[in-house]
């Protein structure tokens, strides 16, 4: 029915759409990106750790809202795959997980399902595990509420953030949520994680009149550091919870 329309007859001289939102409705949970839509809709997003096992795994996210849904899977492999869930247009706080087999084909798990409970809510993940030719339910339920996020300050860096002459890396780092920062640290980590120089970060306002809040460290590294597979991140102090913490890292390489 649209093959006219998204090839010789597309409505747009610099691009051609293909209709994907029956196909991000069931497998993220709503509609992620789509022309001229201001916001993502989705519920969840998908990682998977093995090549082409997206390709090798049926999703269907059913009845989603903000504090539960199901996610319904049936991997079409020979082996387990693995997949990092990621949340988004759900709340946080604590959230059940109860999972098992569906041997009839009725939705349900069949038998008593395992069940664990996992911190979840925008931006966090966690790692689900689909057996081969089987498929498998997993019921989420938020059991106990968590600190809203649009009320939360959040410590970013990013790309052109990160300097580095000789052995000094300068370093700028950005308050982008809703409240003040606490005062935090800068530590540099190497490919095998140990700590290698922690720089103190001051307290820092948000940006309530859309103007940049942002502060520049110095950390200075020792000779003869190897900066493959290392890393620079920030947090505040307790490991203050923040908006997202995936602006936290950035790679040195």
């Amino acid at each position: 029915q649209h093959e006219y329309m998204m090839t010789e007859g597309h409505w747009w001289s610099d691009r051609v759409e293909a209709p994907s939102e029956l196909l991000q409705r069931v497998r993220l949970g709503g509609i992620a990106l789509k022309r001229n839509q201001s916001y993502p809709g989705n519920t969840v997003s998908w990682r998977f750790d093995q090549p082409d096992a997206a390709e090798q795994v049926a999703l269907l996210v059913d009845a989603p809202s903000r504090d539960r849904f199901t996610v319904t899977a049936y991997n079409l492999g020979e082996k387990p795959l693995d997949a990092h869930m990621t949340g988004w247009n759900i709340d946080p706080g604590t959230w059940r997980i109860r999972s098992g087999i569906d041997r009839d084909g009725d939705g349900k798990i069949d038998g008593k399902p395992a069940q664990h409970d996992v911190p979840l809510e925008t931006s966090t993940s966690t790692t689900l595990r689909f057996p081969p030719r089987q498929t498998q339910v997993f019921a989420f339920e938020r059991i106990k509420a968590g600190t809203p996020v649009a009320t939360r300050a959040d410590l970013g860096i990013g790309r052109g953030d990160l300097h580095r002459d000789g052995q000094t890396l300068k370093l700028t780092v950005h308050s982008l949520g809703h409240v003040a920062t606490l005062a935090g640290h800068a530590v540099v980590t190497d490919a095998e994680g140990h700590e290698v120089v922690r720089v103190a970060l001051p307290a820092l306002p948000a940006p309530l009149d859309l103007l940049p809040k942002t502060v520049q460290v110095e950390l200075n590294l020792p000779q003869g550091f190897k900066p493959e597979g290392a890393s620079v991140q920030v947090s505040q102090q307790g490991d203050a919870e923040e908006v997202t913490r995936l602006n936290n890292r950035l790679p040195l390489d």
